[in-house]
């Protein structure tokens, strides 16, 4: 039996932050999976922190997620056109990172803006229930 041993975080690391480094395309979709999820943690957080709400900020998010994604890839990694098809490049583990982006989001909304709304029920002691009758 042969143990395949992948590729250190270090070296893609290295790739990630290399400008016009112009990874291969097993490298490329494991870098943008990493840098989406950190990317939809990151939006959720803030679009949590600052309050906001409606299907607009999943639609701004979305948006926002792909055209970091292409500019990210195509302007700052260097990859060619020819190599990855767009469709592939959008669609690689959006998902994922839009869940990620969700649960960050409502963690952040409600931390914030709904801990004082929420009510904490109060369940009488028994000696509190005796002084009451």
């Amino acid at each position: 039996m042969s143990k395949q041993k992948g590729k250190s975080f270090g070296s893609y690391l290295k790739i990630a932050l290399t400008a016009g480094s112009a990874p291969s395309q097993e490298d490329l979709f494991s870098i943008l999976f990493y840098f989406r999820q950190i990317l939809g943690l990151i939006c959720g957080i803030v679009a949590g922190t600052l309050g906001f709400t409606g299907i607009f900020t999943i639609a701004g998010f979305l948006a926002l997620n792909c055209l970091i994604t292409y500019v990210y890839a195509y302007i700052y990694l260097g990859v060619e056109d020819h190599k990855v098809e767009q469709n592939t490049l959008f669609t690689e583990s959006l998902m994922i990172s839009f869940m990620n982006f969700v649960v960050s989001w409502i963690f952040s909304y409600t931390n914030i803006y709904l801990k004082a709304t929420v009510p904490i029920p109060i369940i009488p002691t028994s000696t509190q229930a005796n002084t009451d009758l």
